[in-house]
């Protein structure tokens, strides 16, 4: 009977530890409130996003769509610019760019910024690695010239753009005017499930301790 409680207690021990790896999705849209568009991108526009942890580190995806998930009729995208943290190292905290040149700084009225150049007037896509965690901020988008016209043609932004960010960093939280960025200061928190299991881990080895002491 110790042998199988011993065992149990590996395996609800092991389990939380390969359930580690998070996904966060998610999406704000012009329809839903959460996204402000002007120009071509007033009516129909969203950004989704979707971060993986990978160890210690993560990917992030952003796309720029129509609601429907299909391509923009507007004007090419400019650029997209993604608030990060104030105390980024820019040689290695980022890297596996999809979507360059990447520049640093004050950038789109976002004081601690990346900003990717990448695009044509189809769907958009920009994702890079990253040791930084993720948490809620802002990002900025906007069009080029459109049938040889200068100037922009279709700007979009997070609703609450330079709002103070939620004092619940968690990416799990219930926020609908931010978008998740790169930063530092949060730990995620295990997943419900994965803290049940956790428990139950430590409640085998209590019993197959108080046995041994038996």
């Amino acid at each position: 009977m110790m042998k199988k409680l011993a065992i149990l207690a590996l395996i609800l021990f092991v389990v939380p530890l390969s359930a580690q790896a998070l996904v966060y999705t998610g999406s704000l849209s012009i329809s839903g409130g959460g996204l402000t568009g002007v120009d071509n991108w007033a009516n129909d526009a969203m950004i989704s996003w979707e971060i993986t942890q990978e160890g210690s580190n993560w990917l992030y995806v952003y796309t720029l769509s129509r609601e429907d998930g299909g391509w923009f009729d507007g004007p090419a995208v400019s650029h997209f610019t993604l608030e990060v943290s104030p105390d980024v190292n820019t040689e290695t905290d980022f890297w596996d760019f999809d979507g360059s040149p990447v520049e640093f700084g004050d950038k789109d009225g976002i004081e601690n910024a990346m900003k990717l150049d990448y695009g044509d007037n189809e769907q958009l896509q920009w994702s890079f690695r990253s040791n930084r965690i993720p948490t809620w901020g802002d990002f900025y988008a906007t069009g080029g010239s459109e049938n040889g016209n200068a100037g922009v043609h279709g700007a979009m932004w997070n609703s609450g753009f330079n709002d103070l960010d939620p004092l619940d960093l968690s990416p799990s939280a219930d926020v609908t005017n931010k978008i998740l960025r790169p930063d530092t200061g949060y730990t995620p928190v295990p997943e419900p499930s994965t803290m049940i299991l956790m428990g139950l881990g430590l409640a085998a080895a209590g019993v197959v301790r108080r046995r041994r002491q038996k």
